[in-house]
């Protein structure tokens, strides 16, 4: 054994870099083995915030068979942490049910994003206008025969609606 020489293994620890849910690290900084040439060095670990999403959803409250389907979902995404504005409009024909708000923002948790779940109903209003209170639907079919005579049908329904309807639909 050569004069001055040591043969014992000096170590860095490891040091731990605690786990923050919703969030990802830039590194580690792991066990080392350090020697008088070994340089000194700094490690930089920082935090990140993860991407999250959500949705918004309306659900018509009077929902009836051959109404128009607005339950679908609007995705929403951001991260951890931050808050974003929303510009949500309510669907032509549709109000608020009575009590209920449409958010504005919207601000992301490190997990369990819970959709905004926005209830509706039909817009009621009651008509004045007696010529908007039906609607004359017809078809006429005109048939040339090999004479040169023609013969007409005609197929007509009127559609009607009272006084106080939801709007946008005509009774069959």
């Amino acid at each position: 054994m050569a004069l001055g020489l040591k043969t014992e293994v000096i170590l860095f620890a490891a040091i731990p870099v605690k786990n923050i849910a919703g969030y990802a690290t830039s590194g580690s900084a792991p066990e080392i083995v350090v020697t008088p040439e070994t340089k000194n060095s700094t490690v930089n670990i920082s935090y990140f915030a993860n991407g999250q999403t959500s949705y918004y959803q309306f659900i018509d409250d009077d929902y009836q068979v051959g109404d128009p389907v607005i339950n679908q979902k609007h995705n929403i995404a951001g991260k951890t942490g931050d808050s974003i504005n929303l510009n949500i409009t309510i669907p032509e024909n549709y109000d608020l049910v009575k009590g209920n708000s449409v958010p504005t923002t919207y601000t992301f948790t490190a997990e369990d994003n819970k959709p905004i779940v926005i209830h509706l109903v039909h817009q009621i209003s009651t008509l004045t206008d007696d010529t908007s209170l039906t609607k004359l639907v017809r078809r006429t079919i005109l048939i040339t025969n090999i004479d040169g005579k023609v013969d007409r049908a005609i197929q007509e329904h009127t559609f009607t609606r009272t006084g106080k309807e939801r709007h946008g639909y005509w009774k069959y």
